[in-house]
């Protein structure tokens, strides 16, 4: 693993733990505007996919009492562009 797959994972490591305890001001600081948020669920042995733009999703957040939770991610899968843009793919359990 180099320094900016390090970095990568930190970052992740940060963003599920805020949003794990839904700390708005702490994602909204690291959010593009246009941000969009992305998760794919297993259940019952059917995948799902859905995606929801961040300011939707902080605002979903404002009018709903949630419980907090966390994942711990592992087996990452990282690709840094040569433009710099970086996807990360983990599963969490």
């Amino acid at each position: 693993m180099n320094s900016d797959e390090g970095n990568i994972k930190a970052i992740v490591n940060t963003l599920l733990f805020n949003a794990g305890n839904y700390n708005i001001n702490a994602l909204d600081s690291t959010m593009s505007d246009k941000a969009m948020l992305g998760k794919s669920r297993l259940k019952d042995g059917t995948w799902s996919n859905s995606e929801i733009a961040i300011n939707d999703y902080f605002e979903s957040v404002k009018m709903r009492k949630r419980s907090p939770y966390f994942e711990i991610p592992n087996n990452y899968d990282i690709l840094i562009t040569k433009g710099r843009s970086a996807i990360a793919r983990a599963d969490c359990i």
